[in-house]
């Protein structure tokens, strides 16, 4: 698992990041801060690589950080 923070540069971008995450199974946990325009996900490791891609190349993302998770240790 991993957990990706992403922060964005307005909040329509953000609206449409969230949106590309409610699309997959994959995202088993989404949080937005709507005033400091951030989001943090959580997804297996392929999915959730893919889908920061996903929401690098549709622009307006300013910062991320991904971070691999150990779950039920």
């Amino acid at each position: 698992m991993k957990v990706f923070d992403l922060r964005f540069a307005d909040a329509a971008t953000l609206q449409a990041a969230f949106q590309r995450t409610q699309e997959l199974s994959a995202v088993d946990s989404c949080t937005l801060d709507p005033d400091e325009l951030r989001m943090r996900f959580v997804a297996r490791d392929a999915e959730a690589d893919e889908l920061a891609h996903q929401i690098y190349l549709d622009g307006g993302l300013k910062w991320c950080s991904g971070h691999a998770i150990g779950v039920g240790r």
